[in-house]
């Protein structure tokens, strides 16, 4: 009997080019989930500046007129610099030029910060804020937007105060 040959050189082409392609294929998959795991991992290093960066916005950007000394002082403690200063003697201006005067309310919620640069000391900070502004006593909806500010965060005494606060476009 004559022996036959079970493949032709077509099919061992073919073959092979699909070993290829799926070898490819697979080590694509493998990088871009070693790149997607790495990326979605926390910095555990930037957790206390991410927490007070979330914490220090939110209390300077929720203020209404009955706000009183106290409140000021509280929102105070968590900011540095010439932005601790400004707020103490101008309190809600500093966020909403002439908030006092027009009696401004705004309630401000943190989305999502994000530390862009580290430095020993100071870190620049990007967040996300969802933001409502109401005239007090007005009829109808606050008027709600969604702003991004970057902020500057300094390490004093071992606590990250918010030295910064500037939109990351004008509006």
């Amino acid at each position: 009997m004559i022996a036959r040959r079970l493949t032709v050189p077509a099919d061992r082409r073919f073959v092979s080019i699909w070993a290829v392609v799926t070898s490819v294929a697979v080590i694509v998959a493998v990088v871009a989930g070693v790149l997607a795991w790495r990326g979605t991992s926390v910095d555990d290093a930037a957790a206390p500046i991410r927490q007070a960066a979330a914490i220090a916005v939110t209390d300077l950007m929720n203020f209404s007129p009955d706000d009183d000394a106290a409140d000021r002082a509280r929102v105070a403690e968590r900011l540095t610099g010439a932005l601790a200063a400004d707020y103490l003697t101008r309190g809600p201006d500093v966020v909403f030029p002439a908030a006092t005067t027009s009696r401004v309310e705004m309630a401000a919620v943190v989305l999502d910060v994000g530390v862009t640069e580290r430095t020993g000391s100071r870190a620049r900070v990007l967040v996300f804020v969802d933001q409502s502004i109401a005239l007090q006593g007005a009829p109808g909806e606050p008027e709600r937007i969604g702003v991004a500010r970057w902020a500057t965060m300094t390490a004093e005494n071992g606590r990250w105060l918010l030295a910064r606060l500037e939109p990351v476009s004008p509006q």
